[in-house]
């Protein structure tokens, strides 16, 4: 069934759906209710910026200390009965949103989805399961990923399971520089743009011990060689240097973005995409201006083209504010997010009703 807010009222919607289709399913019928109630179902992907969770006092992963938790709660409190689901996922590349966003429109009566379009340089490894044996149980998105709601989160079973994992390109370049020091590409300007993603520009100690236990829980799950840290360094900083910004890989990554938008546009469902880092190493390439500008030109949060939220905030707001809520020395405290949300984010989406 096409199921669109277009702009009519509930009850016309309703029975212009309900007289075309006479073979409604219930799924169907559910969505016509919520429609009809003003209900919608916002799903949220994204990385650690949308799994969130940081509370000041120590690292949670609690629902409400992300902003899509944020954002429901403000939806309430705004005599809105909406449901928002998070399904960000730290750390990892937009290769699985699609995927993600695919299982999403089978479980739940989606009618909105707000993607953070994670950067880039994310570089996602796996070994496959005929070298160390693991399946994952079962077909549910909580087989595979954390869902968090209003209800709770269900446990991280991506985290436990060893064989995968995922690391910024700064991570991989700074790992192999310490593995082979004096590396010719560490002042190069690729390797330079990908720092800038951090905010001071280094890895700190903590950052730096988080992949650490990344990269050895992966080492310990390839059999068959005597030196797997030399493979698993020597691919990550080809993919990061060599690989990095080619063209195979910003259509790659520009595909799977489409490919969200392809879904959406499939199912009637609205869809906002935004960034938190900016755009234009890649933006500015052929492959986006000639090819993907013009399929995205509906689809952007607030109405703005490829909007960058951490450039945005250092805009708009002092320095002095920025440190206060910064949690470390890339993601944002919940005060943030909140203010966002209140003056920004839930003002427009109700504008767009």
């Amino acid at each position: 069934m096409a199921t669109v807010w277009n702009g009519t009222s509930n009850y016309t919607h309703f029975v212009y759906v309900w007289r075309v289709r006479e073979d409604i399913n219930v799924f169907d019928a559910i969505l016509i209710v919520r429609y009809i109630l003003y209900m919608r179902t916002i799903l949220c992907i994204g990385s650690s910026h949308t799994e969130g969770g940081y509370d000041g006092d120590a690292n949670t992963k609690e629902f409400f200390d992300s902003w899509p938790g944020i954002l429901e709660t403000w939806l309430h409190s705004n005599g809105q009965k909406d449901d928002v689901i998070n399904l960000g996922e730290a750390s990892y590349s937009v290769d699985q949103y699609p995927f993600k966003l695919i299982e999403s429109i089978k479980r739940w009566p989606i009618t909105d989805v707000i993607v953070e379009v994670n950067t880039q340089h994310k570089l996602d490894i796996e070994i496959s399961e005929q070298l160390h044996g693991e399946t994952v149980k079962g077909t549910a998105l909580e087989d595979r990923f954390s869902v968090a709601t209003r209800q709770g989160r269900s446990p991280f079973v991506e985290k436990d399971r060893k064989y995968r994992t995922s690391v910024s390109a700064t991570e991989a370049v700074d790992y192999y520089n310490t593995w082979r020091p004096g590396s010719q590409h560490s002042e190069s300007y690729t390797v330079k743009e990908m720092a800038n993603e951090m905010r001071d520009g280094q890895l700190n100690p903590q950052v730096k011990t988080w992949v650490k236990e990344k990269l050895e829980n992966i080492t310990k799950n390839m059999p068959g060689t005597d030196r797997p840290v030399d493979i698993l360094l020597d691919y990550l900083y080809f993919r990061a240097v060599y690989d990095s910004l080619s063209d195979h890989s910003i259509i790659k990554y520009c595909s799977q973005i489409d490919h969200m938008v392809e879904i959406c546009k499939r199912n009637n469902i609205n869809l906002h995409l935004w960034f938190m880092h900016e755009t234009t190493e890649w933006s500015n390439h052929s492959v986006y201006q000639n090819t993907f500008r013009d399929r995205w030109q509906d689809c952007w949060l607030f109405d703005q083209e490829l909007y960058a939220h951490k450039p945005w905030l250092f805009r708009n707001y002092t320095e002095e504010q920025m440190k206060e809520w910064m949690a470390d020395s890339i993601h944002f405290k919940p005060p943030c997010y909140k203010d966002w949300i209140n003056k920004h984010l839930g003002p427009w989406l109700l504008s767009k009703r």
